[in-house]
């Protein structure tokens, strides 16, 4: 089957794909720009489910046949409980859209996926909410490009604690974020 543009899933549909999006969410945020980065795959699917439940999420993915090439999960911005108290009331009234995690596959790379994932999510938000934003790792300098190449400017930082892996310890470290925001 060839590479279908965007397919959007809801809860329902997400869970037709959440062990390929478990697979491939648990090895991009714990490798590469993440190393390190501890993830528990329970507490994660549980945080995903209550994504759906709880703040409108909705997952935009590509895929070739049953392979899971993309993913984009959008929310609500009420799901971030690390969103500064200053970011947020500069929402107050004009609404909000977060892109809680994206990646893509290794083997998709390079393709500009992420760009049209991006773009589709701000498409379907125009009209709907005034702002879209996204926190990102701060020396992650591929997410960083990608979002200023779709419009998004850089919003603020924060540093917050993260649990971390290293010869087998947990331990936490202090991570520095990025956010940013696209005006619609």
């Amino acid at each position: 089957m060839p590479l279908i543009d965007l397919s959007v899933c809801d809860g329902v549909q997400f869970r037709e794909w959440e062990d390929r999006f478990m697979s491939l969410y648990l090895s991009a945020f714990t490798t590469e720009n993440y190393s390190g980065h501890y993830l528990d795959e329970l507490e994660e699917r549980v945080w995903l489910h209550g994504l759906f439940a709880n703040h409108h999420a909705r997952c935009y993915i590509f895929h070739e046949g049953p392979v899971l090439a993309a993913f984009l999960l959008a929310a609500d911005t009420g799901y971030d409980r690390r969103l500064p108290a200053d970011m947020k009331a500069q929402l107050e009234g004009h609404g909000a859209l977060s892109i809680a995690e994206l990646t893509v596959t290794p083997a998709f790379r390079r393709q500009g996926l992420a760009s049209r994932l991006v773009m589709q999510c701000v498409a379907d938000a125009t009209g709907h909410t005034g702002n879209v934003i996204v926190r990102t790792n701060t020396h992650a300098d591929p997410a960083r490009r990608l979002y200023e190449r779709n419009g998004f400017d850089n919003w603020g930082s924060l540093r917050v604690p993260n649990p971390m892996l290293q010869n087998g310890k947990l331990y936490w470290q202090l991570v520095d974020k990025t956010y940013y925001r696209r005006n619609l």
